[in-house]
Protein backbone atom coordinates (compact mmCIF):
# COMPACT_ATOMS: atom_id res chain seq x y z
CA UNK A 1 0.00 0.00 0.00
CA UNK A 2 2.73 2.42 0.56
CA UNK A 3 4.36 1.96 -2.98
CA UNK A 4 1.27 2.69 -4.52
CA UNK A 5 0.85 5.83 -2.34
CA UNK A 6 3.75 7.12 -3.39
CA UNK A 7 3.29 6.28 -6.71
CA UNK A 8 -0.20 8.21 -7.05
CA UNK A 9 1.65 11.00 -5.57
CA UNK A 10 4.20 11.17 -8.11
CA UNK A 11 1.73 10.48 -10.90
CA UNK A 12 0.25 13.35 -9.35
CA UNK A 13 2.97 16.12 -9.20
CA UNK A 14 4.29 14.64 -12.42
CA UNK A 15 0.83 15.94 -13.91
CA UNK A 16 0.64 18.91 -12.55
CA UNK A 17 4.14 20.09 -13.32
CA UNK A 18 3.29 19.26 -16.84
CA UNK A 19 -0.49 21.44 -16.83
CA UNK A 20 1.38 24.34 -15.08
CA UNK A 21 4.89 24.48 -17.29
CA UNK A 22 3.20 26.30 -20.21
CA UNK A 23 2.30 28.96 -17.76
CA UNK A 24 5.92 28.79 -16.06
CA UNK A 25 7.47 29.71 -19.12
CA UNK A 26 7.96 26.58 -20.83
CA UNK A 27 7.56 25.96 -24.04
CA UNK A 28 3.92 25.32 -25.51
CA UNK A 29 1.83 26.52 -28.70
CA UNK A 30 2.40 29.91 -30.15
CA UNK A 31 0.16 32.83 -29.14
CA UNK A 32 -1.33 34.99 -31.32
CA UNK A 33 0.38 38.60 -32.19
CA UNK A 34 -1.95 41.26 -30.14
CA UNK A 35 -4.00 43.76 -32.09
CA UNK A 36 -3.14 46.19 -33.97
CA UNK A 37 -4.35 49.59 -32.12
CA UNK A 38 -6.25 52.26 -34.09
CA UNK A 39 -4.05 55.12 -33.34
CA UNK A 40 -0.76 52.71 -35.02
CA UNK A 41 -3.19 51.50 -38.05
CA UNK A 42 -3.29 55.60 -39.20
CA UNK A 43 0.51 56.61 -38.31
CA UNK A 44 1.85 53.37 -39.67
CA UNK A 45 3.69 52.97 -42.96
CA UNK A 46 0.68 52.72 -45.01
CA UNK A 47 -1.19 55.30 -43.04
CA UNK A 48 -3.81 57.41 -44.34
CA UNK A 49 -2.71 60.25 -46.32
CA UNK A 50 -5.01 63.55 -48.25
CA UNK A 51 -3.81 64.44 -51.95
CA UNK A 52 -6.71 66.52 -53.69
CA UNK A 53 -9.79 67.85 -52.47
CA UNK A 54 -12.76 69.42 -55.34
CA UNK A 55 -16.02 70.78 -54.95
CA UNK A 56 -17.89 67.27 -55.63
CA UNK A 57 -20.81 69.18 -57.99
CA UNK A 58 -18.44 72.01 -59.81
CA UNK A 59 -15.15 70.34 -59.74
CA UNK A 60 -13.32 73.10 -58.98
CA UNK A 61 -11.84 74.78 -55.52
CA UNK A 62 -14.87 77.26 -54.89
CA UNK A 63 -17.04 76.20 -51.75
CA UNK A 64 -19.71 77.40 -49.52
CA UNK A 65 -21.98 76.37 -46.99
CA UNK A 66 -24.33 73.80 -48.54
CA UNK A 67 -21.86 72.05 -51.03
CA UNK A 68 -20.16 69.19 -51.11
CA UNK A 69 -16.28 68.54 -51.02
CA UNK A 70 -14.83 65.28 -52.16
CA UNK A 71 -11.46 64.46 -50.13
CA UNK A 72 -8.73 61.81 -52.19
CA UNK A 73 -6.29 60.52 -50.79
CA UNK A 74 -4.32 56.90 -50.00
CA UNK A 75 -5.55 54.35 -47.39
CA UNK A 76 -8.37 55.92 -46.29
CA UNK A 77 -10.30 52.92 -45.89
CA UNK A 78 -8.04 52.19 -42.91
CA UNK A 79 -9.83 54.87 -41.22
CA UNK A 80 -13.14 52.82 -41.30
CA UNK A 81 -11.21 49.83 -40.22
CA UNK A 82 -12.68 47.40 -37.03
CA UNK A 83 -9.73 48.57 -35.19
CA UNK A 84 -10.92 52.35 -35.10
CA UNK A 85 -15.04 51.36 -34.60
CA UNK A 86 -16.73 54.00 -32.53
CA UNK A 87 -14.56 56.96 -33.75
CA UNK A 88 -16.07 59.70 -36.16
CA UNK A 89 -14.17 60.39 -39.38
CA UNK A 90 -15.21 63.99 -39.90
CA UNK A 91 -13.38 67.28 -42.07
CA UNK A 92 -11.00 69.37 -41.04
CA UNK A 93 -10.08 72.60 -42.62
CA UNK A 94 -7.10 74.83 -41.46
CA UNK A 95 -6.90 72.19 -39.19
CA UNK A 96 -9.83 72.52 -36.80
CA UNK A 97 -12.19 69.46 -36.70
CA UNK A 98 -15.56 69.68 -38.02
CA UNK A 99 -17.70 67.88 -35.63
CA UNK A 100 -20.89 67.92 -37.50
CA UNK A 101 -19.34 67.40 -41.38
CA UNK A 102 -19.07 63.63 -41.10
CA UNK A 103 -19.28 61.49 -44.89
CA UNK A 104 -21.96 61.19 -46.35
CA UNK A 105 -22.96 58.77 -49.58
CA UNK A 106 -21.72 57.83 -51.87
CA UNK A 107 -18.62 57.05 -49.29
CA UNK A 108 -15.80 54.58 -51.31
CA UNK A 109 -12.81 54.86 -48.84
CA UNK A 110 -11.29 51.95 -50.80
CA UNK A 111 -11.73 54.12 -53.70
CA UNK A 112 -9.57 56.35 -52.00
CA UNK A 113 -12.60 59.28 -51.65
CA UNK A 114 -15.02 60.55 -49.03
CA UNK A 115 -17.51 63.39 -49.46
CA UNK A 116 -18.69 65.38 -47.11
CA UNK A 117 -21.62 67.99 -46.92
CA UNK A 118 -20.57 71.60 -45.48
CA UNK A 119 -23.57 71.72 -42.96
CA UNK A 120 -23.63 73.97 -39.95
CA UNK A 121 -25.94 72.89 -37.32
CA UNK A 122 -26.70 75.07 -34.42
CA UNK A 123 -24.80 74.91 -31.27
CA UNK A 124 -26.94 75.40 -28.28
CA UNK A 125 -25.55 77.97 -25.49
CA UNK A 126 -22.25 77.20 -23.50
CA UNK A 127 -21.47 74.55 -26.22
CA UNK A 128 -18.18 74.71 -28.26
CA UNK A 129 -19.08 75.54 -32.09
CA UNK A 130 -16.32 73.75 -34.06
CA UNK A 131 -17.11 76.35 -37.15
CA UNK A 132 -16.52 79.41 -34.92
CA UNK A 133 -12.12 79.30 -36.39
CA UNK A 134 -13.58 79.07 -39.91
CA UNK A 135 -16.55 81.48 -40.19
CA UNK A 136 -16.17 84.11 -37.37
CA UNK A 137 -15.46 87.61 -38.17
CA UNK A 138 -16.56 86.80 -42.08
CA UNK A 139 -15.19 88.91 -44.76
CA UNK A 140 -16.37 89.20 -47.98
CA UNK A 141 -13.37 87.47 -49.95
CA UNK A 142 -13.27 83.95 -50.11
CA UNK A 143 -11.22 82.17 -47.06
CA UNK A 144 -8.40 79.92 -48.04
CA UNK A 145 -8.64 76.73 -46.15
CA UNK A 146 -6.25 73.40 -46.08
CA UNK A 147 -8.46 70.39 -46.28
CA UNK A 148 -8.15 67.27 -44.70
CA UNK A 149 -9.59 63.97 -42.69
CA UNK A 150 -9.53 62.58 -39.26
CA UNK A 151 -11.27 61.64 -36.32
CA UNK A 152 -13.19 64.32 -34.40
CA UNK A 153 -11.29 63.58 -30.99
CA UNK A 154 -7.87 63.43 -32.68
CA UNK A 155 -5.94 65.11 -35.43
CA UNK A 156 -5.61 65.56 -39.47
CA UNK A 157 -4.42 63.14 -41.87
CA UNK A 158 -0.69 64.16 -43.41
CA UNK A 159 -0.56 65.23 -46.98
CA UNK A 160 0.38 62.66 -49.64
CA UNK A 161 2.53 64.93 -51.22
CA UNK A 162 4.42 68.66 -49.53
CA UNK A 163 1.49 70.21 -49.07
CA UNK A 164 -2.50 69.53 -48.08
CA UNK A 165 -5.01 70.67 -50.77
CA UNK A 166 -6.73 74.30 -50.64
CA UNK A 167 -10.02 75.29 -51.69
CA UNK A 168 -11.68 78.69 -51.46
CA UNK A 169 -14.72 78.93 -48.83
CA UNK A 170 -17.31 81.96 -49.91
CA UNK A 171 -17.83 82.83 -46.18
CA UNK A 172 -21.05 85.58 -47.16
CA UNK A 173 -23.74 84.60 -49.17
CA UNK A 174 -24.36 87.65 -51.78
CA UNK A 175 -27.85 86.31 -52.55
CA UNK A 176 -29.06 86.23 -48.92
CA UNK A 177 -27.17 89.46 -47.89
CA UNK A 178 -29.10 91.13 -50.82
CA UNK A 179 -32.16 89.68 -49.89
CA UNK A 180 -31.97 90.57 -46.11
CA UNK A 181 -30.08 93.25 -46.20
CA UNK A 182 -32.71 95.28 -48.87
CA UNK A 183 -35.70 94.06 -46.16
CA UNK A 184 -33.69 95.70 -42.73
CA UNK A 185 -32.82 98.46 -44.36
CA UNK A 186 -36.35 99.11 -45.76
CA UNK A 187 -37.50 98.64 -41.89
CA UNK A 188 -34.92 101.19 -40.75
CA UNK A 189 -36.05 103.54 -43.15
CA UNK A 190 -39.91 103.20 -42.74
CA UNK A 191 -38.82 103.45 -39.07
CA UNK A 192 -37.01 106.74 -39.55
CA UNK A 193 -39.93 108.34 -41.01
CA UNK A 194 -42.35 107.00 -38.19
CA UNK A 195 -39.96 108.68 -35.97
CA UNK A 196 -40.14 112.16 -37.75
CA UNK A 197 -43.60 112.07 -39.08
CA UNK A 198 -45.25 110.01 -35.61
CA UNK A 199 -45.39 109.79 -31.95
CA UNK A 200 -43.74 106.57 -32.45
CA UNK A 201 -40.44 107.16 -30.02
CA UNK A 202 -42.99 110.13 -28.03
CA UNK A 203 -44.71 110.31 -25.22
CA UNK A 204 -48.39 111.08 -25.77
CA UNK A 205 -48.62 114.60 -25.47
CA UNK A 206 -51.87 116.90 -24.57
CA UNK A 207 -54.38 116.79 -27.48
CA UNK A 208 -53.07 118.10 -30.99
CA UNK A 209 -49.41 118.20 -29.44
CA UNK A 210 -46.45 115.48 -30.09
CA UNK A 211 -45.15 114.91 -26.78
CA UNK A 212 -41.07 114.49 -26.49
CA UNK A 213 -38.91 111.95 -26.94
CA UNK A 214 -38.88 108.67 -24.76
CA UNK A 215 -36.24 106.93 -23.51
CA UNK A 216 -37.96 104.12 -22.89
CA UNK A 217 -39.42 103.53 -26.33
CA UNK A 218 -36.15 104.66 -27.66
CA UNK A 219 -33.93 102.06 -25.73
CA UNK A 220 -37.02 98.82 -26.40
CA UNK A 221 -37.01 100.19 -29.98
CA UNK A 222 -32.62 100.10 -30.19
CA UNK A 223 -32.90 96.00 -28.89
CA UNK A 224 -35.70 95.47 -31.17
CA UNK A 225 -32.97 96.24 -34.40
CA UNK A 226 -30.00 95.23 -32.46
CA UNK A 227 -31.11 91.44 -31.83
CA UNK A 228 -33.06 91.40 -35.91
CA UNK A 229 -29.81 93.08 -37.36
CA UNK A 230 -27.99 90.19 -35.38
CA UNK A 231 -30.43 87.55 -36.49
CA UNK A 232 -30.55 88.53 -39.76
CA UNK A 233 -26.56 88.66 -40.22
CA UNK A 234 -26.06 84.88 -38.51
CA UNK A 235 -28.65 83.70 -40.99
CA UNK A 236 -27.01 85.24 -44.02
CA UNK A 237 -23.38 83.98 -43.07
CA UNK A 238 -24.67 80.29 -41.37
CA UNK A 239 -28.18 79.69 -43.53
CA UNK A 240 -29.52 78.81 -40.10
CA UNK A 241 -33.09 80.91 -39.09
CA UNK A 242 -34.23 78.80 -36.90
CA UNK A 243 -32.20 78.24 -33.65
CA UNK A 244 -30.64 81.61 -33.65
CA UNK A 245 -32.47 83.61 -30.66
CA UNK A 246 -30.95 82.74 -26.76
CA UNK A 247 -32.18 83.40 -23.37
CA UNK A 248 -30.12 86.97 -23.62
CA UNK A 249 -32.04 88.15 -26.48
CA UNK A 250 -35.08 87.42 -24.97
CA UNK A 251 -34.54 88.69 -22.05
CA UNK A 252 -32.83 92.20 -23.33
CA UNK A 253 -36.24 92.62 -25.20
CA UNK A 254 -38.13 91.61 -21.86
CA UNK A 255 -35.69 94.32 -20.35
CA UNK A 256 -37.18 96.89 -22.76
CA UNK A 257 -40.96 95.75 -23.31
CA UNK A 258 -41.39 96.29 -19.39
CA UNK A 259 -39.63 99.52 -19.00
CA UNK A 260 -42.12 101.12 -21.73
CA UNK A 261 -45.19 99.58 -20.40
CA UNK A 262 -43.54 100.38 -16.68
CA UNK A 263 -43.27 104.15 -17.72
CA UNK A 264 -46.68 104.36 -19.52
CA UNK A 265 -48.10 103.33 -16.16
CA UNK A 266 -46.41 106.07 -14.38
CA UNK A 267 -47.46 108.53 -17.34
CA UNK A 268 -51.22 107.21 -17.12
CA UNK A 269 -51.25 107.33 -12.92
CA UNK A 270 -49.91 110.86 -13.24
CA UNK A 271 -52.21 112.04 -15.53
CA UNK A 272 -54.83 110.96 -13.22
CA UNK A 273 -53.92 112.41 -10.50
CA UNK A 274 -53.29 116.15 -11.75
CA UNK A 275 -55.37 118.55 -10.73
CA UNK A 276 -55.40 121.03 -13.69
CA UNK A 277 -54.09 120.27 -17.29
CA UNK A 278 -50.50 119.81 -17.89
CA UNK A 279 -49.48 123.12 -20.04
CA UNK A 280 -48.06 121.19 -23.33
CA UNK A 281 -43.84 121.19 -23.25
CA UNK A 282 -42.04 121.66 -26.60
CA UNK A 283 -39.24 119.15 -27.49
CA UNK A 284 -35.63 120.52 -27.34
CA UNK A 285 -34.16 117.83 -29.42
CA UNK A 286 -34.46 114.18 -29.20
CA UNK A 287 -31.14 114.11 -26.58
CA UNK A 288 -32.54 116.54 -24.80
CA UNK A 289 -35.61 115.28 -24.16
CA UNK A 290 -34.14 111.49 -23.54
CA UNK A 291 -31.67 112.69 -21.21
CA UNK A 292 -33.51 115.33 -19.10
CA UNK A 293 -36.23 115.25 -16.38
CA UNK A 294 -38.19 118.31 -15.14
CA UNK A 295 -34.85 119.70 -13.67
CA UNK A 296 -32.66 119.13 -16.39
CA UNK A 297 -30.39 116.29 -17.25
CA UNK A 298 -30.78 113.61 -15.41
CA UNK A 299 -27.67 111.07 -14.07
CA UNK A 300 -30.32 108.06 -13.81
CA UNK A 301 -31.68 108.83 -17.11
CA UNK A 302 -28.19 109.09 -18.74
CA UNK A 303 -26.74 105.92 -16.58
CA UNK A 304 -29.83 104.14 -18.45
CA UNK A 305 -29.17 104.99 -22.09
CA UNK A 306 -24.94 104.49 -21.29
CA UNK A 307 -24.97 100.88 -20.12
CA UNK A 308 -28.13 100.05 -22.88
CA UNK A 309 -25.72 101.28 -25.27
CA UNK A 310 -22.13 99.86 -24.11
CA UNK A 311 -23.82 96.72 -23.45
CA UNK A 312 -25.95 96.62 -27.12
CA UNK A 313 -21.97 97.36 -28.76
CA UNK A 314 -21.07 94.54 -26.70
CA UNK A 315 -23.86 92.49 -27.96
CA UNK A 316 -23.16 93.53 -31.76
CA UNK A 317 -19.31 92.72 -31.37
CA UNK A 318 -19.85 89.15 -30.52
CA UNK A 319 -22.48 88.44 -32.42
CA UNK A 320 -19.92 89.47 -35.41
CA UNK A 321 -16.79 87.73 -33.65
CA UNK A 322 -18.78 84.18 -32.90
CA UNK A 323 -22.04 84.03 -35.05
CA UNK A 324 -23.94 83.57 -31.89
CA UNK A 325 -25.73 85.57 -29.84
CA UNK A 326 -23.89 86.19 -26.55
CA UNK A 327 -25.06 84.77 -23.19
CA UNK A 328 -24.61 87.88 -21.18
CA UNK A 329 -24.10 86.31 -17.38
CA UNK A 330 -26.38 86.88 -14.57
CA UNK A 331 -24.25 90.01 -13.04
CA UNK A 332 -24.78 91.74 -16.92
CA UNK A 333 -28.73 91.00 -16.78
CA UNK A 334 -28.86 92.69 -13.50
CA UNK A 335 -27.20 95.81 -13.92
CA UNK A 336 -29.14 96.57 -16.99
CA UNK A 337 -32.37 95.83 -14.87
CA UNK A 338 -30.98 97.45 -11.91
CA UNK A 339 -30.75 101.02 -14.31
CA UNK A 340 -34.01 100.56 -15.69
CA UNK A 341 -35.38 99.93 -12.61
CA UNK A 342 -34.12 102.93 -11.05
CA UNK A 343 -35.43 105.21 -13.79
CA UNK A 344 -38.47 103.89 -13.27
CA UNK A 345 -38.29 104.76 -10.19
CA UNK A 346 -37.00 107.94 -9.95
CA UNK A 347 -39.51 108.88 -12.55
CA UNK A 348 -42.15 109.03 -9.79
CA UNK A 349 -41.27 112.31 -8.39
CA UNK A 350 -40.95 114.09 -11.20
CA UNK A 351 -44.60 114.86 -11.10
CA UNK A 352 -44.19 117.48 -8.38
CA UNK A 353 -42.76 119.91 -11.01
CA UNK A 354 -43.72 119.21 -14.23
CA UNK A 355 -44.32 116.32 -16.80
CA UNK A 356 -41.14 115.73 -18.67
CA UNK A 357 -40.00 112.68 -21.37
CA UNK A 358 -41.10 108.99 -19.73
Amino acid sequence: MGYVSVGCRAAFLAAFVALAGPAAGQSGPPQAPPTQGCDALVTGAEAPTVAGAVNMDTGDKRIRLGDVVTVTGKNLDKLFDRACAGRSVVLFLNGWPLADVRPNPPVNPAAGSLNFKLVNRHFGEGADNPWLPILGSPRFRPLKVKVSVGFANGFAMQPAQNALPELELKVLSEIRLLIWGAIFIGMLVTFWYLVRHTTVLRDPGPAGTEGLYSLSRSQGALWFFVILAAYLFIGIVTGDFNDTINSTALILLGIGAGTVLGSAAIDAQKKADATAPTPPEKSEGYFHDILSDANGISFHRFQLAAWTLVLSIVFITDVYRTLAMPSFNTTLMGLLGLSAGTYLGLKIPEATTKTKAS
